[in-house]
């Protein structure tokens, strides 16, 4: 409750709005028609960058370091990231993150900051109604959450684009809201592959029960494919009305940063559609080694002039 009262209240989703449009705005703006690079690494960590400047009360070169250290914690296994030692690679990221943000809790105690996220928990502990060890590990809840799924699902909604080249054309033209092409995007990439949870009764599912203590994964992606729920499933379609997707799960345990990431891939969604140029994948992407985040270690691409952008 004291991370949503924080961090996502409207007033800090409209500064966190603000900063990522910026990123992502300046980052394209460097772009030319001819550059080649890596859309990955180059242009994708400016959305959640943009959110921990806000969050976190810190500048583009900590944020930088922070999406470093975390990326790593969630792709640990991938040579990309870890090289040849995974555990230690692991250990050495949590560490970095925890002591980093131990640092930014210590100096809002000392400073009296209160008007971010981090402030916020520094004054929970301030007034002992939060330790400051759950204080920091909320922090990094956040970080680790907010980093790797909204830079994935950018990178993804970039590769589908260049092969949906005639649906997003709908959407460049103004015929499909971004808003709704947002959600289409979110339930195609469903970045987050599963959860775990724990059944705390018996529970009916099917022809089954699932025994009260159990533990049970949810897979977010499959849910996102139900033909039950979704019509032509495994299709992509940008004007999908009424789209009941999963990415960020739902209910109690629905992601507390659903509404900042959702409004991450809209904002990029809108400054994509409003550029006069456009990303062509030269060639198939890297995935990431995880069975956790479906997202990808590399994607190069080519910046194109929109108007050879066509089907």
């Amino acid at each position: 409750k004291p991370i949503k009262t924080s961090g996502f209240s409207r007033e800090m989703l409209a500064r966190v709005g603000r900063t990522v449009r910026r990123n992502i705005h300046d980052a394209l703006g460097k772009l030319s028609v001819g550059d080649r690079l890596d859309f990955s690494t180059v242009v994708a960590p400016e959305l959640p960058k943009g959110v921990l400047e806000v969050l976190f009360g810190i500048g583009p070169g900590d944020a930088h370091r922070l999406l470093e250290a975390t990326r790593t914690m969630i792709g640990y296994r991938d040579e990309v990231y870890a090289g040849t030692s995974p555990l230690d690679a692991l250990v050495d990221a949590q560490l970095e993150v925890l002591e980093f943000i131990d640092d930014l809790i210590g100096h809002r105690l000392g400073s009296g900051r209160t008007d971010d996220m981090i402030g916020f928990l520094a004054q929970c502990v301030a007034d002992g109604t939060m330790p400051r060890d759950v204080a920091v590990l909320n922090g990094l809840n956040v970080a680790v959450g907010g980093n790797e799924t909204t830079p994935h699902t950018a990178s993804l909604t970039v590769h589908t684009i260049d092969g949906e080249r005639d649906q997003w054309r709908r959407v460049a033209d103004g015929d499909v809201g971004c808003d709704v092409a947002t959600q289409e995007f979110l339930r195609w990439t469903s970045t987050n592959s599963y959860v775990q949870r724990l059944a705390v009764e018996d529970f009916p599912v099917g022809e089954h029960v699932i025994p009260a203590g159990s533990f049970v994964t949810l897979w977010n992606m499959s849910a996102n494919r139900d033909p039950d729920v979704f019509e032509r499933p495994d299709e992509f379609l940008i004007d999908r009305s009424d789209n009941k997707q999963l990415a960020f799960g739902a209910g109690v345990h629905r992601c507390v940063g659903a509404p900042a990431a959702t409004l991450e891939i809209q904002t990029f969604l809108e400054e994509l559609a409003a550029w006069d140029k456009a990303f062509a994948v030269l060639a198939p992407p890297r995935r990431l080694r995880s069975n956790f985040m479906l997202g990808l270690t590399e994607l190069q691409v080519e910046v194109v002039d929109a108007k050879d952008f066509g089907t």
